[in-house]
């Protein structure tokens, strides 16, 4: 996490509350790309349910309109790491 500190206070039904908030923002954000547009996501957390399941949800929500597009591929030299398969 950015802030150290957080840690010391953090509860897990955070992650949950944060989830649904991000989805929100996501879908928003998709709802103003023109056609053929991009959006990047990131957030700062390693919970997967801050991450993958955000973007699963929002793939979920606009049934095939948006997808994953490999950024490595578009932004040579831009570091980045697989995200994970799946989570419990």
């Amino acid at each position: 996490r950015k802030y150290r500190d957080k840690w010391g206070h953090w509860l897990p039904h955070q992650s949950r509350k944060l989830h649904s908030l991000q989805v929100q923002i996501a879908l928003r954000g998709v709802a103003l790309l023109k056609v053929g547009g991009r959006m990047t996501y990131s957030t700062c957390s390693l919970n997967p349910l801050e991450d993958e399941a955000v973007v699963c949800a929002v793939l979920r929500a606009t049934k095939g309109a948006v997808s994953v597009v490999r950024c490595r591929d578009i932004l040579k030299g831009f570091k980045t790491s697989g995200g994970t398969p799946t989570w419990r």
